[in-house]
């Protein structure tokens, strides 16, 4: 049988596991203080966050799509809160897609304000916030929409669909 009171004689070693269980503890308190009850959700979920399926009021077809054809949903005219806070810009990935969607929001001059992640077939994204704060009022733009190889992840084509981005109060 060992005799576990020879580790006491080493403090090195003792003080390491005491160490390594204090951290895994307070990791586990953080974890539950920002995930657990009582953290901060919306019922669209939290702005930028992937979600399943279309987006909500909209059916999916019931067909799938050809290598030639990459369908998606956005609103083409979102509205976001001063700064370019949590926009409804309901980009969805329909399930008749053969390829994952990344889209980029671009203004006239170019500057890319908005990278999404990329989307898997039957996923949406309901809230973003912009990458690049931008002052009140009203922007033409672009949605860069790539095809995105699922097996690959080398982008097979784009499509651009023009957008209004409004800004704040923007009339």
């Amino acid at each position: 049988m060992k005799d576990y009171r020879s580790l006491w004689k080493k403090p090195h070693l003792v003080a390491a596991v005491m160490a390594g269980t204090a951290g895994v503890l307070a990791a586990a308190a953080l974890g539950y203080a920002l995930l657990g009850p009582g953290a901060p959700v919306s019922a669209a979920g939290a702005a930028g966050q992937v979600q399943e399926g279309p987006v909500e009021g909209y059916e999916a077809a019931d067909h799938q799509n050809d290598e030639d054809t990459l369908s998606f949903r956005l609103d083409a005219s979102p509205e976001f809160e001063k700064g370019g806070k949590n926009g409804g810009l309901y980009l969805e990935n329909p399930r008749e897609n053969r390829y994952d969607l990344q889209a980029d929001i671009e203004l006239e001059d170019g500057t890319v304000v908005y990278s999404s992640p990329v989307l898997e077939p039957d996923s949406h994204i309901d809230t973003v916030d912009l990458d690049e704060e931008l002052e009140d009022g009203t922007y033409p733009a672009q949605a860069r929409l790539f095809a995105v190889d699922p097996e690959s992840g080398v982008i097979v084509g784009y499509v651009l669909q023009p957008i209004e981005l409004r800004i704040g109060n923007a009339d």
